[in-house]
């Protein structure tokens, strides 16, 4: 018979304790356990980054805000000529794939505006002015390239056409033009709701836009819905 050493049998009893370790029921699970606290960290860390991007975009709008106010003629113009003033509130509206910080750049944006609302000036241009004409230049120039996340980019364009008066719209894009417009962008838009769950963001921001228009001028109804086909793209 063969008879096992001593260095054989603790060789061979370290073996079997490895393979009860890979099958055991207990190391299956503390290996999963900490595989999925690993990823809930790291969705942690991820979420925090979101905050704090967030937070800085609120932090810094009242600022610009509070220093807006204290020389329009001078501040205002200097954040109007920032050469990425545009890029800068499109990425933070539309761009950017952090929605908390979409949200702040909204409310941001928003604040600014409604400081300056009921002011008129000859001297420098309003927010909802420059901001209002730099969105609907790029909702009307080129596709939204980030459909998923429009939300607050078409949000903003409404808050302020709900917010002016028609004057005020016809200052930055004749409010017919706008309207025939934007008919012509519901028009080239593919069907993309193929079940009743579906919901194309885009479209119906795009409606709602029709309606806030048709809400300041409702003369546009007779333009917009026969002679342009509106009513015929609804039905």
């Amino acid at each position: 018979s063969t008879t096992l050493t001593r260095d054989d049998q603790l060789l061979i009893n370290n073996n079997t304790e490895e393979k009860e370790r890979k099958i055991s029921p207990r190391a299956a699970s503390d290996s999963g356990d900490e595989s999925g606290n690993e990823a809930e960290s790291n969705n942690d860390q991820f979420e925090e980054i979101h905050r704090d991007e967030a937070g800085l975009i609120r932090a810094g709008w009242r600022l610009i805000a509070k220093i807006a106010q204290e020389n329009p003629e001078i501040y205002l113009c200097q954040l109007y000529a920032f050469e990425d003033f545009k890029v800068f509130t499109l990425n933070g509206l539309l761009n950017t794939d952090n929605p908390k910080m979409r949200k702040e750049m909204y409310d941001g944006l928003n604040h600014l505006v409604n400081h300056f609302l009921d002011k008129k000036s000859n001297t420098y241009d309003l927010p909802h002015e420059i901001i209002l004409e730099n969105l609907l230049t790029s909702l009307l120039s080129q596709p939204i390239a980030h459909e998923s996340r429009s939300d607050n980019f078409l949000k903003m364009i409404r808050t302020i056409l709900l917010r002016i008066s028609e004057e005020s719209i016809n200052q930055i894009m004749e409010i017919g033009t706008l309207g025939i417009r934007l008919v012509q962008l519901l028009k080239a838009r593919p069907p993309l709701e193929q079940t009743p769950k579906d919901c194309d963001q885009v479209l119906a921001g795009i409606m709602l836009l029709l309606g806030t228009l048709i809400q300041k001028a409702p003369q546009l109804c007779a333009i917009l819905g026969q002679k342009h086909g509106l009513l015929h793209e609804l039905l």
